[in-house]
Formats: C-alpha cells, sequence, structure tokens
C-alpha cells in the first residue's frame, strides 16, 4: 500500500492533534512539520520522528509531500494554501480558509 506523505504547518495546539492523529492513520506519515518558532519544531520532530523545516518554503519545495494541514492563524490560511496549489499539494486547512 502507498502511504500518502503528510505535513503539518503550525504546531499549537491544534497542530500538535493533527501530528497526533495522523500517527494513527494506517495510510498515512507524518514526513514533516514547520512552525514559526523553532522550538516547537524541534519538540515534535523528537516527538513525532519526521523532519522540521526551518522556513515554510523548504518544506513546500521538498518534493515529496503530498499534502499539507495548515493550523496556523486564520490570517496565513490563504497565502499558505495558494502557494500548496501552485507546487501540487493537496490542502486541508482549519477553517477559516481565508478572511
Amino acid at each position: 500500500m502507498n502511504k500518502i506523505n503528510l505535513a503539518v504547518i503550525g504546531l499549537g495546539n491544534m497542530g500538535n492533534n493533527h501530528c497526533k492523529d495522523i500517527a494513527n492513520i494506517e495510510s498515512a506519515v507524518l514526513k514533516g512539520v514547520w512552525d514559526v518558532d523553532q522550538e516547537r519544531v524541534s519538540l515534535a520532530t523528537a516527538l513525532y520522528q519526521c523532519k522540521g523545516y526551518s522556513t515554510l518554503d523548504e518544506l513546500l519545495n521538498e518534493g515529496s509531500i503530498d499534502g499539507i494541514i495548515i493550523a496556523t492563524p486564520h490570517y496565513f490560511h490563504k497565502d499558505i494554501s495558494i502557494e500548496a496549489f501552485k507546487r501540487g499539494i493537496h490542502v486541508l486547512t482549519e477553517k477559516p480558509v481565508g478572511v
């Protein structure tokens, strides 16, 4: 079975919940995480055994990410989504999608 490679953007409460949930999905792999707070990235990479990225562009340009889950403050949702779509990456975003 091919697994879907996912990444979580934003590692607050909801982002961490998504990371935990992905770990329980047999057909998915948490491939990476990113947050503006690199301490959160370090903690998540240790906890979930995934790659941490130092910039959003680094994550989006990685090449093996099939989809992202955006769990940032709402005013970032639109711009992150557009950048992911430009690269052919599927997006699941917390609400609202844009303001």
